[in-house]
């Protein structure tokens, strides 16, 4: 989070008085666009220093008038996360990240970062939005605070938050820092037992696809709808870099579930290996030609759902799974082959298959298709897809529904 694109020692950190004063510095960040709002829900309504109150902006979700800050589905969650600021290293204050319910029905929410204001605690506070675009932190979530230009999902802050993508998951020192490139010393220490075995049984980790046995189909043009769900295969990243030139090393604040120990050693190791792999970045930058599209968040790929309708022996096959259990289009393949185990001839449209058209469409937008070869460059096609739809407007209009990814076998 920041007021201007100032490396991290001219801005003082935020300018606030006292030392590292990040939750101190509201005034500041308004001024810089950031949206600010009054905490206590006996104030909601109140404005600070001209912009929208914290009610007005739950009144546009209702009616859907902007602006309207970018929410994600579900009730608010007791966890707390801890955020360190990087770019202090060492000396950085906790950071704590909390949720707030913005409508009940359908069930929405934001994550906010408290701000302090004329010396009282969490007076204040500023909303974070969830980003899509940094997939090289896979076991990481990342945010940027909300601004009122445009649709809330454009910034002129250049700061950033990582945190754990499920908050409520106990990790280990190793396994938060292995997704952002840190090597561990064996020096520092071990991690506890009781830690490491709450973390090695988490809920993040695939459930397997279970078979379809004994499935009897009907003549006459029914429709056999497979739709497995199964938990999102969500792997923690070993050898990730943090390279991509849209989240600048040194400026990005890095939070972790409350109680995690170690906490002190990770700043000192942050902000040691930053300053190193910084200097790395850019070096290299300037040459690098490869664009890190924009990725889904998991609420998102829960909504996009890939659909293969086809009929055989005047029985028409429903074959759908959200994108959040194909992260590639392999998986899907794969997927249906295990559920149209029963009937070969459905199977061997899958084995023989050469091209697919792959098609969605946004209520008043353009159809968008695409072509997939089945190839060693497949997945080149399904990621424009991808990223065609993570930037796809329907995420800042529309609260509830899917896409439907329509499929077409073509060779």
């Amino acid at each position: 989070m920041a007021t201007e694109r100032n490396p991290p020692d001219n801005l003082e950190c935020f300018r606030a008085k006292g030392p590292r004063g990040h939750s101190r510095s509201a005034k500041i960040l308004a001024k810089a666009g950031i949206w600010i709002g009054y905490a206590a829900s006996n104030k909601h309504n109140l404005s600070f220093q001209g912009l929208p109150s914290f009610k007005e902006l739950k009144d546009n979700c209702e009616n859907m008038t902007q602006p309207i800050p970018p929410m994600v589905d579900g009730g608010v969650s007791n966890d707390t996360r801890v955020a360190i600021y990087r770019a202090c290293g060492e000396t950085s204050p906790e950071i704590h990240l909390l949720e707030i319910q913005v409508m009940k029905r359908p069930a929405t929410k934001v994550t906010i970062m408290p701000l302090h204001h004329n010396g009282q605690s969490c007076e204040l506070f500023c909303i974070l939005v969830p980003q899509r675009h940094d997939r090289t932190l896979q076991g990481l979530q990342v945010f940027r605070p909300y601004e009122l230009e445009k649709d809330g999902n454009t910034f002129n802050s250049n700061y950033e938050l990582a945190s754990a993508r499920n908050g409520g998951w106990v990790r280990t020192e190793d396994e938060v820092v292995e997704p952002l490139g840190i090597p561990l010393k064996e020096s520092a220490g071990t991690t506890p037992t009781s830690l490491r075995s709450v973390s090695h049984s988490s809920p993040e980790q695939p459930i397997p696809v279970k078979h379809i046995n004994n499935t009897k189909l009907r003549s006459g043009r029914k429709r056999a709808v497979y739709n497995y769900k199964t938990a999102p295969a969500t792997a923690i990243c070993r050898n990730a870099k943090l390279s991509t030139p849209f989240m600048p090393i040194c400026h990005v604040i890095d939070a972790m579930p409350l109680g995690l120990p170690y906490a002190r050693t990770l700043r000192h190791r942050i902000s040691r290996e930053m300053s190193h792999t910084a200097t790395a970045h850019r070096e290299t930058s300037s040459n690098d030609d490869n664009t890190v599209l924009p990725a889904l968040t998991e609420q998102q790929a829960k909504r996009l759902l890939l659909v293969w309708v086809v009929v055989v022996d005047n029985t028409e096959y429903d074959f759908s799974h959200s994108i959040l259990e194909c992260p590639k289009f392999s998986d899907f393949l794969e997927l249906v082959l295990t559920e149209a185990a029963g009937d070969p001839q459905v199977t061997e449209k899958i084995d023989s298959s050469i091209m697919w058209r792959l098609t969605y469409q946004v209520p008043g937008q353009l159809k968008k298709a695409f072509a997939l070869r089945i190839d060693a460059n497949e997945d080149q096609g399904y990621e424009r897809l991808r990223h065609s739809v993570a930037q796809s407007s329907f995420w800042n209009n529309t609260l509830r529904g899917n896409i439907d990814i329509k499929l077409r076998l073509l060779a």
